[in-house]
């Protein structure tokens, strides 16, 4: 499989470093697979952007739709974060997406971050007498979506991660709909 050049921006870059892997990973996608690379340590803050698998959520990175044979690779010493100000109320972010995928893996020793204490936008109620919700949001870290609404349709295969750290988020750390063979391993 082709590898594809590790992405390289600023830490202050958040609209630049989620477009540049985004854009590596469509690469891999069109050439029927490949490992993106995020090798140089240090912390990429990421922007959200309108996810058009879901109605009103957002995300940071997107694997693909219908992606095969696709590996983010996240380095050691790498940790991906969500820029501070992209949750606000009624737009869940989901940091990781893919939809109707076939074989991809998430690996690499690296840090997937959802930075809470920067997304002071979320402010919706929850329980009684309008008790804050205990999380920020209900977006997920990883999250793999379906073509269709039935939670019994397998439409995604073989989606593995592995050695990944997913820290400081507000929902879920995954929500695998869809996903048949999914595998977890070394995951923190």
């Amino acid at each position: 499989a082709a590898r594809y050049p590790s992405v390289t921006t600023s830490s202050t870059g958040g609209a630049a470093n989620a477009a540049a892997i985004n854009a590596a990973l469509v690469a891999a996608n069109a050439a029927g697979g490949g490992t993106v690379a995020i090798t140089a340590p240090g912390t990429y803050l990421l922007n959200a952007t309108s996810n058009s698998y879901s109605s009103g959520r957002k995300y940071l990175i997107d694997i693909g739709d219908g992606a095969s044979n696709v590996t983010l690779y996240i380095g050691p010493g790498v940790t991906l974060k969500m820029a501070d100000g992209q949750q606000v109320d009624g737009a869940p972010v989901d940091l990781v997406v893919w939809r109707d995928v076939t074989n991809i893996r998430i690996t690499g020793g690296g840090t997937i971050t959802g930075n809470t204490a920067g997304q002071t936008g979320w402010t919706q109620a929850s329980g009684e007498n309008g008790t804050k919700y205990g999380q920020v949001t209900p977006g997920c870290i990883l999250r793999g979506f379906s073509s269709t609404s039935a939670y019994e349709t397998y439409e995604s295969n073989g989606v593995t991660i592995d050695g990944i750290s997913l820290t400081d988020h507000f929902g879920n750390a995954f929500d695998i709909t869809g996903v048949k063979n999914f595998s977890a391993y070394n995951v923190y």
